[in-house]
């Protein structure tokens, strides 16, 4: 349940029309980085900040208000409604049932550091991490909202950081956060490398809009793969990011967004209506 917005937040706050006509710049009201965002809602949505604190809004994110967890945590959440969500805390996973008015552990594991939290449906979701000695991806399972985890088969990789997790089903996905890609077609059972960037580069975006179609785009030499047949065999576009990237999304097979940044002053947001084989910006800023 992941919406356009969480896409830009290393960017800020923005908002748009579903096919980017213009970006409007948002402000949660502390100079502190956003770390990500979850919109249950057109108008409700929660959004984690540098300093370990929460901003909940109403009405689209023109006011923000704030959640205090008192506690350190890796920036990633998901909110499955208005009052039910997930942070991943640096010993597990907290959740709220009442909007983050009080939270409490529905997992605890200090021996990983948590990093990313997914959810396919209320019922289905999956959360990742790296274990201490960074030579292993994590990934837990949920398939009751929450309210019990169970660890999936862990996928050894000499290095892992900062893994992203998408599901396109309840069962298929995709976990990357190296040069490899890993993918699963039993919800975590076995998982097989479908992808290695030629180049050592760590993939660091992943979506797949339908069946068939999917794409990664990685960090060092900016580069936009893609499959046509479900993830299992993959290749180049051609194109070439403007800097880094962030994050992505795509509405259909054709239509997606793409954004990034230098990670000090500058940022974007690129858009493809061809199904990858151009890029136009969409929005760019500090």
């Amino acid at each position: 349940m992941q919406y356009l917005a969480r896409l830009i937040c290393s960017l800020g706050i923005l908002t748009t029309g579903v096919h980017a006509q213009s970006w409007t710049p948002l402000s949660v009201g502390n100079t502190a980085d956003v770390m990500d965002l979850s919109f249950p809602s057109n108008d409700t949505g929660f959004a984690t900040l540098g300093n370990n604190t929460i901003r909940k809004t109403v009405n689209g994110g023109i006011n923000w208000s704030v959640i205090n967890l008192y506690a350190p945590y890796s920036g990633s959440l998901e909110f499955l409604s208005s009052t039910k969500g997930f942070v991943l805390h640096d010993s597990g996973i907290v959740t709220t049932n009442n909007g983050g008015a009080t939270w409490s552990f529905c997992l605890t594991n200090p021996n990983i550091f948590w990093l990313d939290i997914f959810f396919f449906d209320s019922n289905v979701g999956y959360a990742s991490g790296i274990s201490p000695t960074v030579d292993t991806f994590h990934v837990y399972k949920t398939i009751n909202g929450g309210s019990t985890w169970l660890p999936c088969t862990p996928i050894e990789d000499f290095n892992p950081v900062f893994p992203k997790i998408f599901f396109r089903t309840a069962l298929e996905g995709y976990i990357a956060g190296s040069e490899k890609l890993y993918r699963t077609a039993d919800g975590g059972v076995t998982w097989s490398t479908v992808y290695t960037e030629p180049t050592g580069s760590r993939i660091s975006t992943i979506t797949a809009p339908d069946a068939t179609t999917a794409y990664v785009s990685t960090e060092l030499n900016l580069d936009i793969a893609k499959s046509v047949n479900g993830g299992l065999t993959w290749a180049s576009t051609g194109q070439t990011l403007a800097s880094p990237p962030y994050g992505s999304y795509f509405l259909n097979s054709n239509s997606g967004f793409i954004c990034g940044g230098n990670g000090i002053n500058s940022g974007y947001i690129a858009q493809t209506t061809n199904g990858g084989a151009s890029w136009n910006p969409a929005y760019s800023g500090v």
